[in-house]
């Protein structure tokens, strides 16, 4: 019981070679069979279960748990049959008694060189790229966890851990303005900063059907930008730190019903337009004047109250859009405030539920 095979070698009824192979290291030693003859077998189970089929110069086991080894001998010609010897060890890659698991001489995956299961925590299969995650042992299973990548959720070929959109398609991953978010996402691509700021929320710790929020700010466009929110709509964006939404509001297009009184009203010379809108208790006004002085200055406000006002204080605002060509303004023209970048600051005031950025 040494934990080796006897491999014999030679034709039926003829004087035998013979090769010991250590099961363990491949590892051959000849043995002489002094008037020994050969009367094969082909093949035999070892006392653990382990088949080993002979065949010419080589001899093949059959683990388990599914492990093959191949060991050749130029020495051996002709019909080979094995004897198997000695019981299982640790490095055999076969669970014998005394083991807990055995993946081979070196150990593998979250069974060790001993032949114990790995501590909680080691590393079983390290990151291969950005997109993949590293696996580790959970002190329980001899195997490492089944490898892991990052999602793709738009499924654009980029996973979500580097995409710059990772719920809207965008194979390039193109960002016009470099802020780290991609032009198939951002609200405001290439827009100025919105001069004078301001936005208020009140009563954001009350019922949701009180709140009331405002919003006011400077935006500089292009001079030969032609601001017409009739055709176009208004959006405002607020985000949080996170990158997530806290107020998407979209004030449609379209001018104002007869019926109804909602939308939008310009002026004869198109540099001042007004948005009046009410269901029910909610209301939600905009204004919008330009100044033929001042070529692609562009002054905004909105109002609002009513249950389609979310709580913004669930998140502390970070970043401002307005949007005058919704939804994504891609031609720029748009602005933005950012707590990042100075021009935006946050406080939550009195009474309670009252936020204030500017």
């Amino acid at each position: 019981p040494d934990g080796t095979a006897l491999v014999l070698a030679g034709s039926d009824g003829e004087p035998a070679a013979a090769v010991r192979v250590d099961l363990a290291t491949g590892q051959q030693t000849p043995v002489g069979l002094p008037g020994a003859v050969l009367d094969p077998a082909g093949a035999a189970l070892d006392a653990s279960g382990r088949l080993l089929v002979a065949d010419a110069r080589q001899v093949v086991r059959w683990s388990a748990d599914g492990t093959v080894n191949v060991w050749t001998s130029p020495a051996l010609v002709g019909p080979i049959a094995v004897a198997a010897y000695g019981g299982p060890r640790c490095g055999d890659g076969i669970v014998g008694e005394g083991e807990v698991c055995d993946a081979g001489p070196s150990g593998g995956g979250c069974c060790s060189s001993s032949c114990r299961i790995r501590e909680a925590g080691a590393l079983c299969r390290p990151q291969s790229t950005i997109c993949d995650n590293s696996e580790r042992c959970d002190g329980v299973s001899p195997e490492c966890p089944a490898d892991v990548t990052s999602p793709d959720g738009d499924g654009d070929g980029v996973c979500d851990r580097i995409d710059h959109c990772p719920l809207d398609a965008d194979p390039a991953q193109q960002d016009t303005d470099h802020d780290g978010r991609g032009d198939a996402c951002d609200p405001c691509t290439g827009g100025s900063a919105i001069a004078r700021p301001r936005l208020r929320v009140l009563n954001d710790a009350t019922p949701q059907d009180d709140d009331t929020f405002s919003m006011s700010g400077t935006v500089s466009l292009a001079p030969d930008t032609v601001v017409d929110p009739i055709a176009n709509g208004l959006r405002l964006y607020v985000e949080d730190g996170l990158g997530m939404a806290l107020l998407d509001l979209t004030v449609p297009p379209g001018a104002a019903s007869t019926a109804s009184g909602s939308g939008w009203r310009g002026n004869g010379e198109g540099t001042a337009f007004r948005y009046r809108r009410r269901i029910g208790s909610d209301r939600l006004t905009a204004r919008l004047t330009t100044a033929p002085a001042h070529p692609g200055e562009v002054k905004l406000s909105l109002s609002g109250k009513g249950s389609f006002i979310p709580n913004l204080l669930d998140g502390f605002p970070a970043k401002v859009a307005l949007v005058l060509d919704p939804s994504l303004a891609a031609s720029g023209a748009c602005g933005e405030g950012s707590v990042y970048d100075g021009t935006l600051g946050c406080a939550v005031g009195r009474p309670p539920g009252t936020l204030v950025c500017r």
